[in-house]
C-alpha cells in the first residue's frame, strides 16, 4: 500500500504541475495531494478489512467480531469527517463488514476460546 500510495502521489504532483504551471509545488498542490492521499489511504483500509474478513472465513473462524469491533469504536467517538481522515469511518467499516457477514448466510464457524486480557498469572 505504501508504494502504491507513493506512486499515486508522484503522479498527482506531476499532473498538478502540468495543469497549474507551478513546478515548485505550491501550497495548493500540497493540499490537493494530501486530500488525494487520504482517499488512497481509506481505500487501502477498506481493502485490508476485506482481506482480513476473508482470511478469517478461510480459516473457519467466525468473522462476526470485526463488525462488532467497529461498532464498539463508533460508540461515543468524535471522529473527523471521513473526507479529512486517513481511515473510513468506524460506522462505514461496520456496515461494510456486517454486509459481508450477512452474505455468508448460515455458514458455521469454529468459536475461538475466550480468555480475559491480560492473562492472569
Amino acid at each position: 500500500h505504501s508504494l502504491r500510495s507513493l506512486i499515486k502521489q508522484m503522479g498527482m504532483s506531476g499532473a498538478w504541475a502540468l495543469v497549474s504551471g507551478d513546478l515548485a509545488g505550491a501550497a495548493g498542490a500540497r493540499a490537493a495531494q494530501q486530500m488525494m492521499s487520504f482517499k488512497f489511504s481509506r481505500d487501502a483500509e477498506r481493502e485490508a478489512d476485506a482481506v482480513g474478513f476473508e482470511a478469517l472465513v478461510g480459516a473457519g473462524i467466525n468473522p462476526a467480531g470485526m463488525p462488532a469491533f467497529f461498532a464498539m469504536l463508533n460508540e461515543g467517538s468524535a471522529a473527523p469527517p471521513e473526507l479529512l481522515s486517513t481511515h473510513p469511518s468506524s460506522q462505514a467499516r461496520r456496515q461494510a463488514l456486517a454486509g459481508r457477514l450477512q452474505q455468508l448466510g448460515s455458514q458455521s464457524f469454529t468459536s475461538l476460546p475466550y480468555q480475559p486480557w491480560p492473562p492472569e498469572d
